[in-house]
């Protein structure tokens, strides 16, 4: 149940933040591979990994959040305290 409570979470939240520069794209932030991914919002199959893995400094992404004008994407990483902003059309980090 709570996967199902999360998925929805992501949903709503990448319905909510919606910008150009993701137009049809669900971001789904995964714990699990430290990464942040992006979906097709009408069929759900895979499109690519936007943010890949960080080992150094970042742990365990826990929220994201999409500035409206510029596009950018803060991942918030829950193991460090910090939010990391990612520029979305190279993928580059700017570590805190």
């Amino acid at each position: 149940m709570r996967s199902r409570a999360l998925f929805c979470a992501v949903l709503w939240l990448s319905a909510a933040l919606t910008t150009p520069v993701f137009a049809g794209e669900l971001l789904v932030v995964s714990a699990g591979s430290g990464s942040v991914l992006a979906y097709d919002e009408i069929d759900g199959s895979f499109v690519r990994v936007l943010v890949a893995p960080i080992t150094q400094g970042f742990a365990f992404p826990g929220g994201l959040a999409i500035h409206p004008s510029d596009g950018q994407l803060y991942v918030a990483s829950t193991g460090s305290g910090e939010i990391w902003v990612y520029d979305t059309p190279t993928g580059q980090a700017s570590p805190p």
